[in-house]
């Protein structure tokens, strides 16, 4: 069978017009080893609706998909990229929450330093007479502010009366 005969085939077939004789003579012509080198590229096609395409990887797969537009590439940039980064998201999230565990111990601690260690050596009987001063001291300012409340009362009762 001749290329110009097998090209008016395959004009057919991609226009969905051949029956299933002229797709068997397609398929055999595809099969021998005296293809014309312009219908090459049809080869994988045809031998593989028959089981007997060789699929070549390798260097030859990297030059496809380098061939391939943009959008396609962007999927398989996506495909093989996407595990690496929900892996890389994990542990992102690990180290955050991490960092936030260790912040908030720092901030206990140095929140414990400031309120509960006051450089005494944590003696109670100190530590009970440093309460007393406190509360000795409170109760000096409520009798000082009560005695100057009384003083206002009084003079306010003096004033109103006359």
């Amino acid at each position: 069978m001749d290329s110009r005969q097998i090209e008016i085939l395959l004009e057919k077939y991609w226009a969905c017009e051949t029956n299933l004789e002229e797709e068997k003579q397609l398929k055999s012509f595809f099969a021998e080893e005296m293809v014309p080198e312009h219908l090459k590229m049809y080869i994988p096609f045809f031998l593989m609706q028959k089981g007997k395409a060789n699929i070549q990887g390798g260097e030859h797969l990297l030059q496809n998909i380098e061939n391939l537009p943009a959008k396609n590439q962007k999927r398989i940039f996506i495909k093989y990229f996407y595990p690496g980064m929900k892996v890389a998201a994990s542990i992102l999230i690990v180290a955050m929450v991490g960092l936030g565990i260790y912040t908030h111990h720092q901030n206990e601690m140095t929140f414990r330093q400031a309120y509960f260690d006051t450089g005494s050596n944590h003696n109670p009987e100190e530590m009970m007479e440093e309460v007393h001063q406190a509360f000795y001291k409170i109760g000096a300012s409520f009798a000082r502010a009560q005695y100057v409340l009384d003083d206002l009362s009084d003079t306010t009762q003096v004033n109103i009366m006359e």
